[in-house]
């Protein structure tokens, strides 16, 4: 873990028990709140929310309490030896380079002459593990009442730990009629009435996506399912390097031995959920009875989780293959235990969200941009694609798109923002009407902020 640390707050309040204490507009923690709204818009407060409960911890107590707090105040950068050690040590650490390359860097005769207190990749791992550590991984053995190739391990970190550390991104977002991140909408406040007075509200996202992770040979995949808080602002979120989803668990990819290629899916189906069931128990005991966690200023909150938003491609009866047939009648995936089924305030009509990647941009690929070709033709749309003028920052595509198997989401952006040219003078106007209006849809969607009568205009595209 890198820690950069450059200012020491040292806050010193005394706060009694259910006192309501606004930490963001005293320690700057989300300056610029309201950017983007306009003059003459109210903000209203939901009152008894957020309450603080006396003196809790905080990242840097945690990090001056350690067992090297002596070493760090005559050396604030141990335990590397200077700032410039440590500035290297950071930069080895977040680069793509592999331990073998480091040791390779590491081992070059100029390296050799720098003033460093590592030597190899291996010293350099050891002395970044001194640092402060974030939450550590588990595993538990996962049973499964058909055979699979091989045991199956779900490795994890703990839930409540992870929500812990993602506080240092809290901010101070109230309820307000400029809708730009969850805790701006409505359902922020239906799930605030539902809770004790003085609770936090933290909303718990979670993101999962099967990823090959070998592109030659190997066929390697990686399942990891990925947390995070709706308080945080979007910004942030947005932002990779920021940090704000952390990996929760990886869950295994099991190969079952069945007969049946279908009952195959329906049994890796009921892994995911079984896996993610154990992950997140945590949390479901904390959206039911609550927990005491910090917030960045060091003061005890107390807060319960519901699930805000769950981005996965989500696909007893004693019969299964009975039981996959009724299923297949009432288009159901056969999943009987979900892994919401006991989390308190689970909406599956709510917190399964669209995101921009799937629901916006692949379904113009899978979709409209089909349609357009029927209309146009698949040969006259590749020789019109073949005429465009390169720009820069977008795709060329001189053999055309019909045939293209492997794209990214960029890809598809950048379709969009040709299509309706491509198309002019080669369909009727209706439908290149439809075509714009539904890419107008789709563009307006990714505003980063709405008010009502934004929505009402959004509404009115289509």
């Amino acid at each position: 873990m890198d820690v950069d640390v450059d200012v020491d707050v040292d806050v010193d309040v005394d706060v009694d028990v259910g006192v309501d204490v606004d930490m963001g507009a005293d320690l700057g923690v989300y300056e610029d709140e309201h950017a983007g709204v306009e003059a003459g818009y109210e903000e209203e407060v939901y009152d008894g929310a957020a309450k603080t409960y006396g003196i809790g911890t905080s990242f840097m107590k945690t990090f001056n309490s350690d067992e090297y707090a002596v070493e760090r105040m005559d050396n604030p950068y141990f335990p590397f030896a200077s700032k410039p050690d440590w500035e290297m040590a950071a930069f080895l650490l977040q680069s793509e380079l592999s331990m073998t390359d480091i040791n390779k860097y590491l081992h070059l005769e100029f390296t050799r002459k720098l003033p460093l207190s590592f030597c190899s990749s291996r010293e350099l791992r050891g002395r970044a593990e001194m640092l402060l550590s974030p939450p550590r991984w588990k595993y538990q053995t996962v049973l499964t009442k058909f055979w699979t190739t091989k045991t199956l391990h779900v490795f994890y970190r703990d839930a409540i730990e992870c929500l812990q550390l993602l506080l240092i991104y809290e901010s101070a977002e109230r309820a307000v009629r400029i809708y730009y991140g969850f805790m701006t909408g409505d359902r922020a406040w239906e799930l605030q009435e539902r809770l004790p007075d003085g609770a936090t509200l933290l909303g718990v996202v979670l993101s999962s996506d099967k990823t090959k992770v070998s592109n030659l040979s190997g066929n390697r995949y990686t399942h990891p399912l990925l947390i995070s808080l709706a308080n945080i602002n979007s910004e942030i979120c947005g932002k990779g390097s920021l940090e704000a989803y952390i990996p929760l668990t990886l869950l295994p990819i099991a190969k079952f031995i069945h007969g049946h290629q279908c009952m195959r899916g329906i049994l890796a189906d009921r892994l995911f959920h079984q896996c993610i069931g154990i992950v997140v128990e945590p949390l479901e005991q904390a959206a039911h009875l609550g927990v005491m966690m910090s917030n960045p200023a060091g003061f005890s909150r107390y807060c319960c989780t519901p699930l805000i938003v769950a981005v996965a491609n989500f696909v007893s009866p004693f019969e299964l293959t009975a039981f996959f047939e009724e299923c297949k009648q009432h288009f159901l995936n056969g999943v009987l235990t979900p892994f919401w089924l006991d989390w308190l305030t689970a909406d599956p009509s709510s917190f399964l969200m669209p995101e921009l990647l799937h629901h916006l941009h692949k379904m113009f690929w899978d979709h409209d941009l089909r349609w357009c070709i029927k209309v146009v033709g698949a040969k006259e749309i590749n020789f019109r694609f073949a005429l465009l003028q390169m720009c820069i920052g977008y795709r060329a595509f001189k053999e055309g798109i019909s045939d293209l198997k492997q794209t990214l989401g960029q890809d598809h952006h950048n379709v969009q923002c040709y299509i309706i040219g491509i198309i002019a003078n080669a369909a009727p106007a209706e439908f290149i009407t439809a075509i714009r209006a539904l890419i107008e849809f789709r563009y307006l969607a990714q505003a980063p902020w709405f008010t009502d009568e934004k929505l009402i205009e959004w509404d009115g595209s289509l």
